[in-house]
This record gives structure tokens, C-alpha cells and sequence, in this order.
């Protein structure tokens, strides 16, 4: 495996486990620049899982996976790297993704909620009806997209935002990781040859809208 400098680890940022924050800015513009190589997403992958992601030469965005000798393309990527490695990854990705507690939710709720312009008084009733309703729709995100996008929500928002919107912006949020879990999954199937069978199956399959 291809020895790494403290610097560059250094600007992994979590080289054991990316985090929200490093997969958001680092996967998309590593892949959209060949100059940006040692993004943290990239740069974790090459040197936990030796793996290399890379532009796609094909301009073809299906889902569908494409080998090309010991790469896989799907979509706009490219990937490269042995199939157990691409699994392991995958897991360890999904791993690290766990929801948060019901009273961690509920504590991020609150803050958020102090930080906004309230617009009627509720009935201690409907305070708590509202709170049990937010928390088991955030129960099915991971804990650091719940906690960035409600920390960052008053910063853009003076009032408290219906369901519809906050989850608009948990689905951008989770986005980049969903992807790359996806993306691995189906690289891991399609360099297994006994296995490439199940490949047009695993692809059409449709990727759950958030973590379990």
C-alpha cells in the first residue's frame, strides 16, 4: 500500500472514519478535478482500502457498473481497488453513519428551537407533539447530518421549518455519502465475477432514501 506523509493524512481530516463534512466538500470536488488529488474522501480510501476514485472517460451517467480491466465506471466515476476492500468500505462507511438517541435529537431540537423567532406561543401539548414528530422522522439520518443541518439552520432561517423543508436539506446533506456507499457496493459486485450475474439486479435495485 502506498505510504502517505503526516501532512497529507493531516489533511484527511478523521482518516479513520470520514465524516459528513469531509465526504460533502471533498468526494464531488476531488472527482470534478484531477488537480485536487488528495482530497480527504479520496485520500482515505487509497490509503485505509486502496482505492482509487477517479473521472469516468465516459460521459455516460447510468447506473448501470462498466468494467474496464480491473476498474469499474459508474457514472461519472471510477473506481479501482479489489472487491473485498470496496465492500469493507462500504461497511465501515454505513458503520459509522449510526442515528442518533431520541434525547440527543431532542436536545438538538431544543437548541435550534431557542435560536428562532417563535411565532405564537404553543400549549406545552403541542410543544411536545411537534418535538416526538421531529425526532422519529430524524431517528432514520445519521447523527452528523442531523447535527450540522439543524446547527446550521437558524444561521439562514429565523423560523422553525416544516418537515418538508428540513428534510430537503438532511437528503443534501446525506447525499455525497449515500453515493459513495452505493457506488462501492456496486463496484464490489461487479469485480466479483462469480457474481456479475446478480449485477444488473443489484444495480436497478433501489438504495433505501436514508441509512438504516
Amino acid at each position: 500500500m502506498e505510504t502517505l506523509s503526516k501532512s497529507a493524512l493531516a489533511r484527511a481530516d478523521l482518516i479513520e472514519a470520514p465524516n459528513l463534512e469531509t465526504l460533502a466538500r471533498g468526494l464531488d470536488r476531488s472527482l470534478a478535478s484531477h488537480a485536487n488529488p488528495d482530497a480527504p474522501v479520496s485520500l482515505w480510501l487509497k490509503s485505509r482500502w486502496n482505492i482509487s476514485t477517479r473521472m469516468a472517460s465516459s460521459c455516460d451517467a447510468n447506473s448501470m457498473p462498466r468494467i474496464d480491466g480491473e476498474e469499474v465506471a459508474i457514472g461519472w466515476r471510477r473506481y479501482s481497488g479489489s472487491a473485498a476492500n470496496m465492500a469493507e468500505a462500504a461497511q465501515e462507511l454505513r458503520s459509522n453513519a449510526p442515528p442518533a438517541s431520541r434525547a440527543k435529537l431532542a436536545g438538538m431540537l431544543a437548541t435550534m428551537n431557542a435560536a428562532l423567532v417563535q411565532s405564537r406561543q404553543q400549549s406545552e401539548t403541542e410543544a411536545r407533539l411537534r418535538m416526538a414528530a421531529y425526532v422519529d422522522r430524524l431517528s432514520d439520518y445519521p447523527a452528523d447530518v442531523v447535527a450540522k443541518v439543524l446547527h446550521a439552520w437558524p444561521d439562514n432561517n429565523k423560523w422553525w421549518p416544516a418537515w418538508c423543508e428540513l428534510r430537503e436539506e438532511l437528503e443534501r446533506v446525506a447525499r455525497p455519502r449515500r453515493e459513495l456507499i452505493r457506488d462501492l457496493e456496486m463496484a464490489a459486485v461487479a469485480l466479483e465475477p462469480e457474481r456479475r450475474k446478480t449485477m444488473a439486479a443489484f444495480a436497478l435495485k433501489r438504495i433505501p432514501d436514508v441509512f438504516e
